[in-house]
């Protein structure tokens, strides 16, 4: 688990917003602010992407592996808390 580090879920979400077209200035704050409804929305919204990629053999998955955005997912609490 110590090895997600809290910047590295910052620029991941950052891209997933992005790249989802809703990289609004709210959401954009609740990044910089670590909110953790924001960071779990984009982090499901990037393990179904991921999940769908695997599953269909398409492109389009991102660069972090199912494993990993469970893993993230299931201790977001304690990563954003460090």
């Amino acid at each position: 688990m110590d090895d997600i580090k809290k910047e590295e879920l910052q620029g991941f979400v950052f891209v997933t917003a992005h790249n989802r077209g809703e990289l609004s200035d709210d959401v954009q704050s609740g990044i910089d602010a670590f909110d953790i409804d924001i960071y779990r929305r984009f982090l499901n919204v990037g393990f179904e992407r991921r999940q769908h990629a695997d599953n269909t053999g398409e492109d389009g998955g991102g660069t972090k592996s199912v494993e990993y955005l469970m893993r993230a997912l299931a201790n977001l609490e304690f990563i954003l808390s460090h």
